[in-house]
């Protein structure tokens, strides 16, 4: 089976950038107008997914957090945002495997990681 959990791109496993954009613009062939447009899309789109993921949990159902996690885990692939990935990952773990004792925490955590992503993308230079 294939694993596709998170992997290092950033400068260590062990820390992580926030928001790695190389992958994303060498796919866009540089087209920053493109980009932009995704990043206003995931700014206005991830509370939703978030919420999704809160919800799943506190209804302690698996299925749906194996789901909304998995689909998130692609999306922030996309920016190289590794330390998110890796908790988007977990989660879509503890669905899986239908043992959510730590999902808040990590829910938490991947919270923390989106604010710091939301303050990435607010900086004038992120693009460059």
């Amino acid at each position: 089976m294939q694993n596709n959990g998170p992997t290092n791109t950033g400068p260590t496993a062990a820390n992580p950038t926030i928001v790695d954009l190389s992958q994303i613009k060498n796919s866009l062939q540089g087209n920053i107008p493109i980009l932009r447009k995704l990043v206003d899309h995931f700014l206005n789109t991830y509370p939703q997914q978030l919420l999704d993921l809160q919800t799943a949990v506190i209804d302690q159902n698996a299925e749906a957090l194996l789901e909304k996690a998995h689909a998130f885990k692609g999306t922030l692939l996309n920016f190289g945002a590794q330390k998110a990935v890796a908790h988007a990952y977990a989660l879509e773990q503890m669905g899986a495997a239908a043992k959510l004792d730590d999902a808040e925490k990590i829910l938490t955590e991947l919270n923390t990681d989106l604010l710091e992503i939301r303050a990435f993308f607010s900086r004038p230079d992120w693009a460059d």
